[in-house]
């Protein structure tokens, strides 16, 4: 098994093992046990190889060869080290550890992995989905990353499947689930436009709207500033045209007759 990239490199029990070394020793030594390492196995020494290795000449490997030769133990052509052997072993066994845990989990998800019959029964073509308000996480298959799975209530009626899961959709882009609670403020909003809840959910679809409201709607929107004009009394036209603006009225509001008849019953009045 190959060894990893790096050494693990002791300085001070290196130094201290190797006081005695010249500067072209330490080269060689360095050199040597690197290949020792990256190899992942002894040294051969047969043919002047060590020579290369260390990057020298045939004749100056020879000056340092016996110097070298303390270090290491010569089985014939081999060159062992006891230390770099120890620790090639304990690496070695912790890549294996390593594999052993990864194929362990493999295994262990395929053993969950739900079988097509499993899957079918779980499909969206009924109104059974399973309800809960917070947001849980699943490890996504052959991936080591997370995924969302936002679960929400169950199809309203009267909803058409297509539009619930576009709808269901939608807001799972926004990280949004859908509660009791944000259904209901749709159906509310959806009672004051005049409109079925599925026109609401179908207008959220279309426009990509997270939420609805009432007034987002044109039509709604016009209608309730005309009854908003009808109960203050006043002529919104006539604000937007500039006209009915004086000293006694600075607002520029036009107050009708019936309005300034009513406004000493308590009512606000206006300029005043």
């Amino acid at each position: 098994m190959a060894a990893l990239p790096y050494i693990q490199l002791y300085v001070a029990d290196y130094l201290a093992d190797t006081a005695h070394l010249t500067t072209e020793e330490h080269g060689a030594y360095l050199l040597l046990i690197f290949n020792y390492w990256q190899r992942g196995q002894p040294l051969n020494a047969a043919n002047n190889r060590l020579a290369s290795v260390a990057r020298m000449s045939n004749e100056r490997w020879t000056t340092v060869e016996t110097t070298l030769r303390e270090f290491f133990q010569i089985d014939g052509d081999m060159w062992r080290h006891k230390r770099i052997d120890a620790d090639l072993a304990r690496v070695n066994e912790q890549q294996e550890q390593r594999s052993q845990a990864g194929k362990a989990s493999a295994n262990a998800r395929k053993s969950h992995k739900p079988t097509l019959v499993q899957r079918s029964f779980n499909g969206r073509s009924t109104n059974t989905d399973t309800y809960t308000e917070t947001d849980t996480y699943t490890e996504t298959e052959g991936k080591n990353k997370k995924r969302l799975n936002r679960r929400h209530i169950p199809r309203p009626e009267g909803v058409d499947q297509q539009l619930w899961d576009d709808f269901k959709a939608l807001r799972d882009k926004q990280r949004a689930t859908i509660t009791e609670t944000s259904l209901a403020g749709i159906q509310r909003e959806a009672n004051k436009a005049g409109m079925s809840l599925s026109a609401a959910l179908r207008e959220c679809c279309e426009r990509g709207w997270r939420g609805f409201k009432a007034e987002w709607i044109p039509d709604t929107r016009n209608a309730l500033e005309k009854q908003t004009d009808d109960i203050l009394g006043i002529d919104r036209r006539t604000i937007l045209n500039g006209q009915g603006s004086d000293y006694s009225n600075p607002a520029g509001v036009a107050v009708s007759e019936d309005r300034q008849s009513r406004s000493g019953r308590g009512l606000v009045r206006f300029g005043e």
